[in-house]
C-alpha cells in the first residue's frame, strides 16, 4: 500500500470523480468514471485521521479488511473492484464545510465499486409497491447472496434496505445486490466519532434491522461441529426478516408494545434498542400468507441458533409458490 504522505500515487486504475452521491459521518460516496475505459463506478472514500502516521495505519487496516471483499463474485453481491489512493478534486464537491478543505488537500483511500443504476431498495419503497411475485423473487436473491457471503465465512452485520441495490431501473428484469460490505463504523470507530459529526443518513434504520444478540453483544453462533465462533451470520437472517417486512409494508419495521390492553408504538433509536434487546421483536404484518409468516418468524427467532442458515432457507416453501398462488396475495400496503 502506498504511503499516503506522498504527493501523488500512480495507479493503473485511475478514477475521475464526477459528483457526490451521499455522505455520512464515516465516508463520502461519489460517482466516478474510470479514465482508461469510461466505465461508471461508485467510489467510497472513508474519512481518515488528520495525523499522517494514524492515517497510514488506518489505510493498512482498510486494505486488510477489504482484501477478501474484492474477491467476492456473486450475482447478488455488489462487486468491489479495487482500491486506489488519490486526490478528490474540489470540483467534485459543490458544498464545503471546514472538514472538506482537509478532505480535498491530501490523498484519500478509495474503494471502487460497481454502480447499480436502480438506486436502493429503501428509496424504491418510498414510491413503489411490490407485487408478491417480485417479493418472492427478490427475497430469494437476497437469501442467495447471504448464503454466498456466509459460505465465505463473512457476516454482513448491517443488512437493511439502504444497503440493498437495484441493478437497473427496470423492476421486471433487474436484480437485487447486497452492498454495504465495508463496515466503517466497526473498522474506524474512533475516527468516525471523534472527528466528524452530522451523519445525514437515516441512523435509526440500522437499529430497526438489528438483531438482539448484536445489541447485547452476545452474537455467538455454534457451528455444526460444535465450534463456537463470533461471526454473526445468523444475525443477518434476523435482518433479512426485517427487510422482508419492509418490502411488504414499504416502511421500516414497526415495534409495538402492549401495556395491559393498550398497544403503543416504540419509536426512537434508544427505545428500539432497549425494546429488542430486552425481548421485543418487529411486528409481523397481518393478513399475509402463512408460508410468508413462517419464513419471517424463522428469521426472527430470538436465539440465533434457532434461525435457519441461509443455505437452509433457500429451500423454504415460499420460494416454491406458483405465480397463480402469488397473484391472489394482496399485500397489506396495497389493500384498500
Amino acid at each position: 500500500m502506498a504511503d499516503l504522505t506522498c504527493a501523488s500515487y500512480q495507479n493503473p486504475f485511475i478514477t475521475e470523480i464526477t459528483t457526490v452521491l451521499s455522505e455520512s459521518a464515516q465516508a463520502k460516496v461519489l460517482l466516478g468514471k474510470q479514465v482508461d475505459n469510461g466505465k461508471i463506478v461508485v467510489v467510497k472514500v472513508p474519512y481518515l485521521d488528520h495525523d499522517d502516521s494514524k492515517r497510514q495505519r488506518e489505510v493498512e487496516l482498510l486494505a486488510r479488511a477489504t482484501k477478501k471483499i474484492f474477491a467476492f463474485d456473486h450475482a447478488n453481491i455488489v462487486r468491489h473492484f479495487h482500491e486506489e489512493i488519490g486526490m478528490v478534486k474540489t470540483s467534485a464537491i459543490p458544498r464545503f464545510n471546514v472538514l472538506d478543505s482537509q478532505f480535498t488537500r491530501v490523498p484519500q483511500y478509495h474503494i471502487v465499486m460497481e454502480f447499480c443504476s436502480g438506486g436502493t431498495l429503501h428509496d424504491l419503497l418510498k414510491t413503489s409497491s411490490l407485487t408478491a411475485i417480485l417479493v418472492q423473487k427478490w427475497t430469494h436473491q437476497l437469501v442467495s447472496g447471504l448464503a454466498y457471503l456466509h459460505d465465505q465465512r463473512f457476516a454482513h452485520k448491517d443488512l437493511k434496505g439502504d444497503h440493498i441495490f437495484l441493478s437497473s431501473l427496470d423492476l421486471n428484469t433487474c436484480s437485487l445486490k447486497i452492498g454495504g460490505l465495508v463496515n466503517l463504523k466497526q473498522l474506524l470507530p474512533s475516527t468516525a466519532t471523534s472527528m466528524y459529526c452530522g451523519d445525514v443518513a437515516n441512523k435509526a434504520s440500522s437499529f430497526a434491522f438489528m438483531a438482539p444478540e448484536t445489541i447485547t453483544g452476545s452474537e455467538v453462533e455454534v457451528e455444526p461441529a460444535g465450534e463456537t465462533k463470533k461471526l454473526g451470520r445468523r444475525s443477518d437472517l434476523w435482518s433479512l426478516g426485517c427487510v422482508l417486512i419492509q418490502m411488504i409494508t414499504r416502511t421500516l419495521p414497526r415495534f409495538l408494545k402492549q401495556n395491559g390492553g393498550t398497544v403503543t408504538a416504540v419509536t426512537g433509536e434508544l427505545a428500539i434498542v432497549y425494546f429488542v434487546g430486552s425481548g421485543g421483536s418487529p411486528t409481523i404484518p397481518s393478513n399475509i400468507p402463512v408460508v410468508v409468516r413462517h419464513l419471517i418468524e424463522q428469521c426472527l427467532a430470538r436465539d440465533p441458533n434457532d434461525r435457519p442458515t441461509a443455505d437452509t432457507l433457500l429451500q423454504h416453501p415460499f420460494f416454491s409458490c406458483s405465480a397463480d398462488e402469488l397473484e391472489n396475495w394482496i399485500l397489506p400496503s396495497q389493500a384498500g
